[in-house]
């Protein structure tokens, strides 16, 4: 985090996207306290950038991801109108867009009634318009009616296109003067997601270049993308990973040189950025940059009071300087630094061999498989740390009284959930040995706790509670697999002791998609918000997940203040095919408003897909969401049908004399099995998790590059005659 202080008492920045310099007096700089659950699409559509500028200006992110707290660097707002300007320049798509200088008296309405499209949409096309409003002078994107527009350039399009070459395999290769792109032709079951995966570029930069791919990829749809992201070989890259689709590539001119070359602004600007080193000097950078000291202070006048190690700092750029900046390394344009590298099968048996042991195989781990391997007389010492809150309570309670706070309750029934668990496996002949932690939900007690454990010599832990003490926890026992269990939004990067059971946002996007990849194939896709950049984020991110079509698909709802103030509501025609409106906002007054009106519709072939808070709000009507087949995503799904699981809710209830509830059950499938993994791979347990299905819970483990665990299982699930009932 140490660029965003550094960077508090810088006033000149390079911009990425622009050659243009600005002076302190031209920059107001601004700074963004992250807060929970924002994303860089987020945060850069608040303040009208695109998310890889956002980054440029904040490459510590990449490394460190972004963090609760930081402060992130915004530009001030003649910054953005410079970028906006430059951006646009470069990236005309006159096939989609109109491009309109602002003049005097115009507004976004007359804009908007004068090219016959909706504000929202102006809005959409140019994020600067929201946080800095319309100004004279200002070159905006207008997005052309579907009638105007022209298709993205393909060998039948009527655009020149002097020569086509067959390349091998799916490749197509297309030679013409546009020397900045290549184009990709869309196959099935590819999505944005998978297509901006494979050629290394952010959703949002995909959408910036193919403004049409926001209302759904259409299979055969031409994608362009910069030339640099090009894969190589693709023929090579074929045989490792069968692929469908082709590329038409525009050529660059051959060019030897053993200097790497800078495009972009960065080739351009006489600048770049300099992170200070231990035990630099003025009289050294003099001497590998030829740059002196009042030189670099006139730049940077910060550094009157000295080089502070870690400090990115402006330094000339000269023909004799004998280093490239971090900038300019991002950008130059060496392919095979740009793509991923390929894994071959020797470094994954080297990774492989890594996590074995030596068992006389040939790089094979033998694990046993029943009770006739398992070794009954090793003891396993199990931690549960969680926050029973036990100081709230006298030593007697006069139970009439008894209003336990809701932690106490909930790590209660997950203990009870989980002794259960081990009392089933020390009946299969398990030797366990439980050791309890009370956190009272507080950090200061995390690293005595960690201490205790280290003396004990414990061999699994589940628990804490909350994100801030998972994390903490994991940090001090980096030795111990550590699981964490019901806290949200846990980080398992650079953990790889952490498991994650919660699914993360990312998971719940792509399980909707899956919804309507898998269940609505041809249904017309609604998203429902009141317009914030995180539900547009998230938006946008589920639409990464859906497959291609054969026509445009997704449709934007009306947002909070049409929906509220409109007289007439209507999804168009009703017709036999579904229509799958996706609820992506928390406000209550909008929820209830959209569900009323989507009621009033009479159409059976509606489908809303929202969050299962719905179905706890206190106002909301169950023959609605009965109507409009509700779906779901969930955590927890208990079939209390099955035989298993009521033999379970039996024991549960003889044993300690109280039913099982929800936390119950998760602390039986979580502790149950992890712990039989434990007896039966001792120490490799976490790596080979198979996918299963518990009593009321999924597994399915993904593991982070770098990192630990994390669960990829949600449950979708639906309404239908008056009952959740499970979808998968």
């Amino acid at each position: 985090m140490g660029i965003r202080k550094i960077l508090k008492s810088t006033f000149l920045f390079i911009f990425l996207a622009s050659s243009i310099v600005l002076s302190a007096q031209e920059v107001a700089n601004r700074f963004h306290t992250v807060k929970e659950g924002e994303t860089v699409y987020g945060i850069a559509r608040q303040y009208g950038m695109n998310a890889e500028a956002l980054l440029q200006f904040n490459p510590e992110i990449d490394s460190e991801g972004l963090q609760i707290g930081a402060k992130v660097l915004i530009p001030g707002s003649k910054a953005l109108e410079l970028i906006h300007a430059k951006n646009v320049e470069e990236q005309k798509d006159t096939a989609q867009y109109h491009y309109h200088e602002v003049e005097a008296g115009q507004t976004l309405y007359s804009l908007a009634k004068q090219y016959g499209v909706k504000m929202s949409d102006i809005e959409e096309a140019n994020p600067i318009v929201v946080s800095e409003g319309l100004k004279v002078g200002m070159l905006i994107r207008i997005p052309k009616k579907t009638e105007e527009r022209t298709a993205v350039p393909t060998k039948d399009s009527g655009e020149k296109i002097p020569t086509i070459a067959k390349g091998s395999g799916d490749t197509t290769e297309l030679t013409n003067s546009d020397d900045q792109w290549f184009y990709h032709r869309v196959a099935s079951k590819q999505t944005a997601y998978s297509l901006a995966k494979r050629y290394t570029i952010s959703l949002d930069s995909l959408y910036l270049l193919n403004p049409t791919a926001e209302t759904g990829l259409r299979i055969g749809q031409w994608l362009k993308f910069p030339l640099n992201r090009k894969p190589k070989a693709v023929a090579k890259e074929k045989e490792a990973q069968p692929f469908e689709g082709e590329v038409l590539q525009a050529e660059l001119p051959s060019t030897k040189t053993d200097t790497p070359k800078v495009s972009g602004a960065a080739g351009k600007s006489n600048y770049f950025l300099y992170k200070v080193k231990a035990g630099d000097t003025f009289f050294n950078l003099k001497k590998r940059y030829f740059v002196t000291e009042e030189e670099l202070i006139k730049l940077n006048p910060e550094l009157k009071q000295g080089l502070e190690q870690g400090r990115y700092i402006i330094m000339p750029k000269k023909e004799e300087s004998k280093e490239l900046s971090w900038l300019e390394k991002i950008l130059k344009d060496k392919q095979e630094e740009e793509q991923p590298q390929e894994v071959s099968d020797q470094t994954e048996a080297e990774k492989k061999a890594l996590n074995t042991q030596d068992t006389g195989d040939e790089g094979s781990l033998t694990l046993p498989v029943d009770s006739l391997e398992i070794d009954s007389t090793k003891e396993y010492r199990i931690a549960v740390v969680l926050p029973f809150r036990a100081s709230n309570y006298p030593d007697t309670i006069n139970y009439r009284n008894f209003n336990p706070h809701r932690d106490s309750e909930m790590s209660m029934q997950f203990y009870l959930g989980l002794k259960t668990a081990a009392d089933s496996l020390k009946a299969q002949g398990m030797n366990l040995r439980l050791r309890v932690y009370d956190t009272e939900g507080s950090p200061n007690r995390i690293k005595a706790i960690a201490q205790d454990m280290r003396e004990n010599k414990i061999d699994l832990v589940f628990g804490p509670a909350y994100k801030r003490n998972v994390e903490l926890l994991s940090d001090e026992l980096k030795e111990i697999p550590i699981i964490s269990p019901l806290s949200m939004a846990v980080e398992v990067d650079n953990k790889p002791n952490l498991v994650q059971m919660i699914p993360s946002d990312a998971v719940r996007q792509k399980r909707i998609a899956d919804l309507v990849n898998n269940h609505y194939p041809q249904a017309k896709v609604y998203f429902a918000h009141c317009g914030s950049a995180d539900e547009k984020a998230e938006a946008q991110a589920i639409k990464a997940y859906l497959n291609p079509r054969s026509q445009e698909y997704v449709s934007k709802i009306v947002d909070c203040d049409e929906l509220q103030n409109s007289r007439s509501f209507s999804l168009g025609p009703k017709d036999t095919l579904p229509k799958v409106v996706v609820l992506l906002s928390n406000k209550p007054v909008f929820t209830t408003d959209l569900i009323s009106k989507l009621y009033s519709l009479r159409d059976t072939n509606i489908v809303l897909v929202g969050s299962p808070r719905v179905l706890a709000m206190p106002t909301m009507e169950l023959h609605y969401l009965n109507a409009l087949n509700f779906a779901t995503y969930e955590v927890r799904n208990v079939e209390y049908e099955d035989s298993l699981t009521q033999d379970l809710i039996k024991d549960f209830r003889a044993t300690f004399e109280a039913d099982a509830g929800p936390f119950a059950i998760q602390g039986f499938d979580a502790s149950y099995f992890f712990l039989k993994q434990l007896w039966t791979k001792g120490p490799y347990l976490l790596d080979s998790l198979e996918p299963a299905l518990m009593r009321g819970t999924g597994f399915d483990f993904i593991r982070k590059e770098g990192g630990g665990l994390e669960n990829q299982f949600l449950f979708l699930s639906q309404i239908k005659d008056f009952e959740l009932k499970r979808l998968d």
